[in-house]
Parts: structure tokens; sequence; C-alpha cells
């Protein structure tokens, strides 16, 4: 199961399907972005065995060129790929999956090996060699979704200091 009301948080235990998900998505988004990916890669707490996540899926598209971006926000939102521009930075196009009641997937599009791409990647790949830290990172967020069951923004805010001190790793 995936999917969540905007603003919320739930936590759910891994679910292997969430890798069925992405994979299934992987594949259309590589027929819509064609020669311009480099790579796509899940991200996030659903791409991490052993820990809850929200049942949203977060894939990261590398892109050789960020900027050649009207030849598919079209496309992607053809596909149910809702484009935010608030939401997105200038390295980083932001698009969601789903209604506002019901968010299944959010898509972080970005230049391949950029700072925000090797960020989202390293921390993914910490968790998933560090079960201790991975294990520490989800007894935080169970404790701030316990807090913020309807406010996404201070849960986010609770995990900064944690992520920060793993970021500095790397």
């Amino acid at each position: 199961m995936i999917g969540q009301k905007r603003g919320t948080v739930s936590l759910i235990h891994y679910k292997e399907e969430w890798s069925e998900i992405f994979h299934k998505d992987k594949n259309m988004i590589l027929q819509i972005l064609g020669n311009n990916i480099v790579d796509i890669q899940h991200v996030g707490s659903t791409a991490i065995p052993g820990i809850s996540a929200k049942p949203i899926i977060d894939i990261l598209v590398g892109l050789k060129n960020i900027f050649e971006t009207e030849s598919f926000i079209s496309k992607l939102e053809e596909k149910n790929y809702k484009y935010r521009p608030n939401a997105s930075t200038k390295d980083r196009l932001f698009f969601i999956k789903g209604t506002e009641d019901f968010r299944t997937h959010h898509l972080h599009v970005v230049q391949h090996d950029s700072n925000e791409w090797n960020r989202m990647i390293h921390f993914r790949d910490y968790l998933r060699e560090n079960v201790n830290v991975a294990l520490e990172y989800n007894k935080l967020k169970e404790e701030l979704a316990v807090k913020f069951p309807n406010n996404r923004e201070e849960y986010t805010k609770g995990k900064e200091d944690f992520v920060k001190q793993i970021e500095k790793l790397f």
C-alpha cells in the first residue's frame, strides 16, 4: 500500500512492494525522459529495508541537463506527475503523483552528480549500510510522527539535525 494525505504523518513498516512500485514508474519515466537521463534511483525511507516510512515513493532522476525541461514536464503531467514550481528550486524540479488527499509519489529531478543528487544517494546508502544508525533514525521518526501526526513541516524539521549529522560524514 502507498499513499498519504498531504501534510499528515503516518508511518508504516517497510514493504517489499515499494521497490516493485518504484521499478514500474522508473520504466515509464525512462520512456519519457529518454536520452537526457543518466540514472534513476529509489530514495527516501521507502528505499531503506527495515525502517518505517511515510508510504510515499521518492524517485530521484539524474539528468545530463536539468535545464532541458520543456520537453518533458508536459509528458510527465500526462502520466499524472504534477509539476510543483513552488516546491522546486534552481537545483531541483519537484513533481507529485496522486491527489491532495492521497499522494503516492514524489519525483525529484536534478542534475546528475550534483550536490542534491549526491546528498540523497549518500544518505540512503549510509542508512542501508549502517543498520544501527538506520534504527536510531527510525526511532526518531516514530517519535516525531506521534508528536506531529498532522504537521509534516514540524515532523520534517525535527529530523533536520539528525540528517545534517549524517551528511557531514560524506
